[in-house]
């Protein structure tokens, strides 16, 4: 029994492709399942998410937050206790200072150089002056920001500032 040649090439053809389906099928076996894990992996993540969201509601509940301040004796902050970036680095200085700790605040101090002084600002005119009068359609001008090394000027910037919109 001789087999022709094109027989067993047919042969060779049809085994290949009997080989090739079973790769692609466990290939895709292996990619369904992968995907399967991720989709689990994703409802997961999804829960953890929703369980984070609710925690934060629940965080920042302003009732929440307010009952927590009365009971540890917290006030509102008012305006002189903010600071400006520039005072931040005499932060550790301060913080370590109020803490008591003399070695700290020794420590913080070496480890920043003073700050040079700010330069100083040019002297804000008493009156405005007669060609400054303002129109109807002029917006009212915005008080000018100072440093906390300056408050008296600040105050008297921000005077001028409002006597200039009232007029």
């Amino acid at each position: 029994m001789t087999l022709s040649r094109s027989t067993v090439l047919g042969f060779a053809g049809l085994l290949a492709l009997a080989a090739g389906l079973y790769l692609a099928k466990t290939e895709a076996e292996r990619v369904r399942e992968r995907v399967a894990g991720l989709q689990e992996q994703l409802v997961e993540e999804r829960k953890a998410l929703r369980i984070a969201e609710a925690e934060l509601v629940w965080r920042a509940a302003p009732a929440r937050i307010e009952a927590a301040a009365r009971t540890l004796g917290l006030e509102p902050v008012v305006p002189g206790q903010v600071i400006t970036v520039a005072d931040l680095s005499r932060a550790p200085v301060a913080a370590a200072a109020l803490a008591g700790d003399p070695v700290a605040a020794a420590a913080a101090a070496r480890a920043r150089p003073p700050r040079p002084p700010p330069p100083p600002e040019p002297p804000e005119p008493a009156t405005p002056t007669a060609s400054a009068t303002p129109s109807a359609s002029a917006a009212p001008t915005a008080p000018a920001l100072a440093s906390p090394q300056v408050p008296a000027q600040a105050a008297a910037t921000t005077s001028l500032s409002v006597a200039e919109t009232d007029q």
